[in-house]
């Protein structure tokens, strides 16, 4: 039907997002509908540099990553959590928040807190109009 092209010998380089793509492949990172906006994240955030090493940028990140999550697959454990549960969603995410060791709650209370004193802070006296 079609003739095939002849082959031609030597190695081509894999381009930025393929390397990234098999790294993340082989070590079992993300979902396969999510590892492409994953990879062009990392790239268009300047977290690695050409030679896949991670720029300063990207060493902080990850730093800061690994401290809030103590280093662990969070995604993994809740692909693990998900596929293992049938609860309510509202459940599965007080589950999940406990699981990852995370304190949404009392940071979304304690943030909205702050906004309502700045708002009171920076409030508009009558005099600010005068």
């Amino acid at each position: 039907l079609w003739e095939a092209l002849p082959v031609e010998a030597g190695v081509e380089r894999w381009t930025a997002e393929q390397s990234l793509l098999h790294f993340m492949s082989r070590n079992e990172l993300g979902r396969p509908s999510t590892v492409v906006e994953h990879v062009d994240k990392f790239l268009s955030r300047g977290l690695v540099t050409e030679g896949f090493e991670l720029t300063e940028k990207g060493q902080q990140w990850s730093h800061h990553v690994g401290e809030l999550f103590g280093h662990r697959n969070i995604s993994k454990m809740i692909e693990h959590y998900i596929d293992d549960n049938k609860k309510s969603p509202s459940l599965m995410v007080e589950d999940m928040i406990e699981l990852c060791g995370l304190s949404a709650v009392g940071s979304a209370v304690q943030q909205q807190q702050g906004l309502e004193n700045d708002d009171e802070t920076n409030a508009l006296s009558p005099y600010d109009l005068a």
